[in-house]
């Protein structure tokens, strides 16, 4: 399977789990916000993808592989509501705080690794113009 079904794929099921997070009850909960704020999150760098190459996705499946069962694991030992009388001056995000901020993190976070890894690639076709390992070709 071509990296480019694989997207395809990964952004049709983003979008059903957004759309049923949406037609579910109307409203966000905690998770309604998390699953609608990634789904968000993961179109975008999958639009990006699209017109990259494999290497590109991998490196950035990998990332996502291990930021999103760690923001899971963060949102849910958050506690509900912030108990913070003064919020500038203390940090104790609650969950739709610290969603908003790990989305946003990971698109960021997203963007640098897929925009890294292209060039990585790029510069690496033209330093190796011929894919033997730089033989010349006979003529």
């Amino acid at each position: 399977m071509t990296h480019k079904i694989k997207l395809i794929a990964l952004f049709s099921l983003v979008l059903i789990i957004s759309a049923t997070n949406l037609l579910r009850e109307r409203k966000f909960d905690d998770i309604g916000t998390f699953i609608f704020l990634f789904s968000i999150a993961v179109v975008l760098s999958l639009i990006m993808l699209y017109f990259l190459s494999k290497e590109s996705f991998n490196i950035w499946l990998n990332f996502t592989v291990i930021y999103l069962p760690i923001s899971v694991i963060l949102v849910a030992i958050a506690p509900s509501y912030n108990n913070c009388f003064f919020t500038g001056f203390c940090f104790q995000p609650d969950k739709e705080s610290l969603t908003w901020l790990l989305s946003v993190l990971y698109f960021i976070i997203s963007f640098v690794l897929i925009v890294r890894a292209h060039r990585r690639l790029k510069r690496k076709a033209k330093e190796t113009p011929f894919p033997t390992g730089g033989q010349k070709p006979t003529t």
